[in-house]
């Protein structure tokens, strides 16, 4: 009998694991199913060190495909803002600069995130035009 309950409880913790850590990765824009792996010694600390390290496509725009796929739009701006710099990471100066675009407009005037990517699309531009740096401290925010 208590040989069993032993089973049974064990089951239980297990299909209980599964099921927390697959709600975890569909959150994050991953499958259900890599819940199951979490189950398996040694795979599971190999996924969690992946999981921790890895761009979640939920940090790249991916939003689901359930009925609530609407991003709110800090989120939005949020992730715009890290896709943009990521973009300059890799060196694709264009892309970014047309991100940064994007950024500056959805903040709207005179907000911070709006003068952070106007600089920014400023500095690439310079960059890829060759060096425009300004001279005088007005250009460069008074500092």
């Amino acid at each position: 009998m208590e040989t069993w309950f032993c089973l049974w409880f064990w089951l239980a913790v297990w299909v209980i694991q599964a099921v927390c850590f697959g709600s975890i990765f569909r959150k994050a824009g991953y499958s259900i199913w890599l819940g199951l792996l979490m189950l398996v010694p040694l795979v599971d600390l190999v996924m969690l060190v992946w999981f921790s390290s890895a761009t979640w496509p939920l940090e790249m725009g991916y939003t689901g495909r359930g009925k609530s796929t609407k991003v709110d739009t800090v989120w939005k701006l949020k992730m715009d803002l890290r896709k943009a710099a990521t973009m300059e990471k890799q060196g694709r100066f264009e892309d970014a600069i047309r991100q940064w675009e994007e950024v500056a407009e959805q903040a709207g005037e005179g907000q911070p995130n709006a003068s952070l990517a106007r600089e920014r699309i400023r500095q690439l531009q310079a960059k890829i035009g060759g060096p425009a740096e300004p001279n005088d401290a007005s250009d460069r925010g008074g500092r």
